[in-house]
């Protein structure tokens, strides 16, 4: 009998899952806090969420605390996004709250069951009766023989950054640049401390208005969160634009701050030269284009380091994760060996192709990055070792953070 078959096709359209980039987490040290809230995980997608649970601007004042204005200030920057709170009222200070080994701070929410591993990035704050100086964030000692070495909130947070990597969980961590002071040039160098996995945001916005020497990550964990992963937090974008990256408006960075509650005008150019070589994340105006805008994307590692941008860091975690999904149903697989105990070059293709059509598909396709290849040698022993070794090498995508331009004038008569 004759008849027309119709066979309907799926995926033209380039949907894709809901990415989980943007998950991030906030967790904040205050004084006191509601008995009812403190302590525990609270999954939000918006202010209202925050206001729902019992987190409102008015127990801000009660607590003399800035919980909900750095929720909302997050959600101002990246709508819709899910972030993981966490509230802790054991008067740690900026160090001890990002100490791995005590279990009921940062390391809490990262390991939550409400979090399930997801979170990509997160930002660690406290209240200033408990943060008193900015060595809280990072201290530079030089000891005998002048040996240098660093404590404080970067390196512990540093520390548990590698060792959520090892569980297969990596993620990128926010310090509170609680009260910068002094010229820049007396700035401690962040780069020193060799921790890429970690950034130091010293901005303060103006709203809500106080004399608190804070500083404002909602913003900076914000941008992060609204960028895709090889984007740099300090684009400036086009007007009037999603990828607009100015964090100002007729309320937020009127009068932009650092965490020394000094204007951004109380600073000379010097001032910012050296902070921004030292890797501080700070506000940050253009001439001729209106806005307030983040200087970079820097994290506390040397120049010479991959990962010394958050965008490099993100990029990679996000490889990471992805090959590691893709591996990990073939863990204790069978793997045919040839005579001579190499592996056979089908073997080699197989899993080259596994790691690569993974990464190409989710972000290759993405435009995060330029490109991907894998290679698997067939002269490792598999036998003697039951350890399968494959090398990934991935070209990121470039951030213009200089554009040099040659201009001047042409007389047509020389033509």
């Amino acid at each position: 009998m004759g008849q027309v078959d119709i066979i309907r096709k799926n995926g033209g359209l380039g949907r894709r899952n809901p990415s989980e980039d943007a998950i991030s987490g906030l967790v904040f040290s205050v004084g006191s806090y509601d008995a009812n809230i403190k302590n525990k995980v609270i999954e939000l997608n918006s202010p209202t969420d925050a206001v729902t649970n019992g987190i409102t601007a008015a127990k801000d004042a009660t607590y003399s605390t800035k919980v909900y204005s750095e929720i909302e200030e997050f959600y101002r920057i990246a709508p819709g996004v899910k972030l993981f709170v966490l509230i802790v009222d054991n008067q740690a200070t900026l160090t001890q709250l990002t100490d791995k080994s005590v279990a009921g701070n940062l390391i809490k929410v990262l390991r939550s069951t409400e979090a399930k591993g997801r979170i990509r990035q997160v930002a660690v704050c406290a209240d200033d009766a408990l943060s008193l100086s900015f060595g809280d964030v990072l201290t530079r000692t030089v000891g005998g023989g002048g040996v240098v070495s660093f404590s404080g909130a970067v390196v512990n947070a540093q520390a548990l950054a590698i060792e959520e990597e090892g569980l297969k969980r990596p993620v990128h961590i926010l310090v509170e640049g609680k009260r910068y002071s002094g010229a820049g040039s007396a700035a401690v160098d962040l780069r020193e401390s060799n921790c890429n996995l970690v950034s130091v945001f010293i901005g303060k916005n103006n709203n809500p208005a106080d004399s608190l020497l804070k500083a404002s990550v909602g913003t900076c964990l914000g941008m992060i969160a609204k960028r895709k992963v090889n984007e740099c937090i300090g684009f400036v974008g086009e007007e009037n634009s999603p990828i607009n990256g100015n964090i100002q408006d007729d309320k937020n960075y009127t009068d932009p701050k650092l965490s020394s509650n000094l204007t951004l005008a109380s600073y000379s150019e010097t001032d910012w030269t050296q902070l921004d070589v030292k890797g501080y994340i700070y506000p940050k105006t253009y001439i001729g284009r209106p806005g307030v805008f983040l200087n970079d994307s820097h994290t506390c590692a040397p120049l010479a380091d991959d990962y010394c941008t958050i965008e490099n860091v993100r990029t990679i975690q996000k490889a990471e994760r992805i090959a590691y999904k893709a591996l990990v149903p073939s863990i204790n697989s069978s793997i045919k060996i040839n005579a001579d105990g190499t592996l056979p070059q089908a073997v080699c293709s197989h899993f080259q192709n596994v790691v690569n059509v993974a990464i190409r598909s989710e972000m290759q396709s993405a435009d995060e990055i330029s490109s991907v290849d894998s290679y698997v040698d067939s002269q490792q022993n598999l036998l003697a070792t039951s350890e399968l070794q494959i090398e990934v090498e991935i070209i990121p995508t470039g951030v213009a953070r200089k554009i040099k331009l040659t201009l001047g004038f042409k007389n047509p008569f020389k033509n």
